[in-house]
């Protein structure tokens, strides 16, 4: 495997509309406007969609979920699969989601523009040096 892109992109922690970290290393990987639901998959784990990403690169082989073609994508930073990208899709009706990144809620934590969160529990989490 070659070596995984630089982690590029950042937002300042003073961002009031709050944005989403990898769970595994802290990596920014979306912010909050952009954010367009949630979604619930029996497995792995629920979801949120997201209009863009960054800090993220989508697998090159496919799969399908719920009929519904999609890549895995994957943290730059740890390189951990977090969720998914959704593909084409036909009928046109269906093109709502196309290019959309869902992240899975078990791999992601939310600054809310004030504090680290847990995305499931809304509970407060505390860095390795113990601040928000």
């Amino acid at each position: 495997m070659g070596e995984r892109p630089p982690n590029t992109i950042r937002f300042p922690r003073n961002t009031p509309t709050g944005f989403l970290l990898c769970i595994h290393c802290r990596t920014h990987l979306a912010p909050l406007y952009d954010c367009l639901g949630s979604i619930e998959w029996p497995t792995p784990a629920n979801g949120v969609i997201f209009r863009s990403a960054v800090n993220v690169r989508a697998d090159r082989f496919g799969l399908f979920r719920h009929n519904i073609p999609m890549v895995y994508v994957r943290c730059n930073g740890c390189n951990r699969i977090i969720g998914e990208k959704i593909g084409v899709r036909d009928p046109p009706a269906n093109r709502v989601y196309e290019g959309n990144y869902i992240f899975h809620l078990d791999h992601v934590l939310r600054w809310d523009g004030y504090d680290l969160r847990d995305p499931i529990t809304s509970d407060l989490v505390l860095d390795n040096d113990g601040i928000p």
